[in-house]
């Protein structure tokens, strides 16, 4: 699980593997999200995001991750959580949701996987 959720200490961001290593891909480019610019996406080729930056006060539950298993599956939809905390704002591109803990779309803590064409249940896990 580690190696999905990395942590840089000395740059103080996270980054997230959305995809596990079976799914290839290229980066044709990295974009902020709009409703937090302390999170930058990597999309690939296929307009799929790829992986996620996270960065400062943003990336501190992964800092502290000791997550199990990547994706939970709730009434059919995947999740990736950080922490177990209620959702009070989400922000919705290319088919995930972010979620945050505040209502000011901060405090990251998850994403669900709202469009399950474009993100295969088998690259997922």
């Amino acid at each position: 699980m580690k190696n999905r959720i990395t942590f840089d200490k000395t740059a103080n961001f996270g980054y997230i593997y959305v995809f596990n290593k079976k799914y290839k891909y290229q980066i044709k480019e990295t974009e902020e999200l709009e409703a937090n610019e302390l999170i930058a996406l990597d999309i690939d080729r296929e307009n799929k995001i790829v992986g996620l930056e996270v960065f400062g006060e943003e990336a501190i539950y992964i800092k502290n991750n000791e997550i199990s298993q990547m994706y939970k599956q709730i009434d059919g939809s995947y999740y990736f959580l950080l922490v177990d905390k209620p959702v009070k704002s989400s922000s919705i591109f290319l088919g995930i949701e972010f979620l945050f803990e505040n209502e000011d779309y901060t405090n990251f803590i998850g994403y669900k996987i709202l469009d399950n064409e474009k993100y295969k249940k088998e690259h997922l896990n």
